[in-house]
């Protein structure tokens, strides 16, 4: 593989290469091309599951807890009851 290089793998596959020339740009610059780069189509989702969607889930389990906790209050006031 000696005298081969990535830029050249995926320019000889007619890819998309984005060129930055990090000598003349800040570090920032740098950031923010590949940013608008990558989200030139849309902003990428990587399957992950929203904000919304983890807090509803959240507030589903400790409903389901709050529940629980009512019940077995409810069963050891009963006990207690009983004696």
């Amino acid at each position: 593989m000696e005298g081969k290089s990535l830029y050249k793998f995926y320019r000889g596959r007619k890819a998309e290469i984005l060129e930055i020339h990090f000598p003349y740009e800040s570090n920032e610059e740098v950031l923010e091309t590949m940013r608008s780069y990558i989200e030139r189509v849309g902003r990428p989702f990587n399957y992950l599951r929203s904000k919304e969607d983890m807090l509803n889930e959240r507030m589903e389990y400790l409903k389901a807890q709050e529940e629980k906790w009512r019940i077995e209050q409810k069963q050891r006031a009963g006990v207690y009851m009983n004696e």
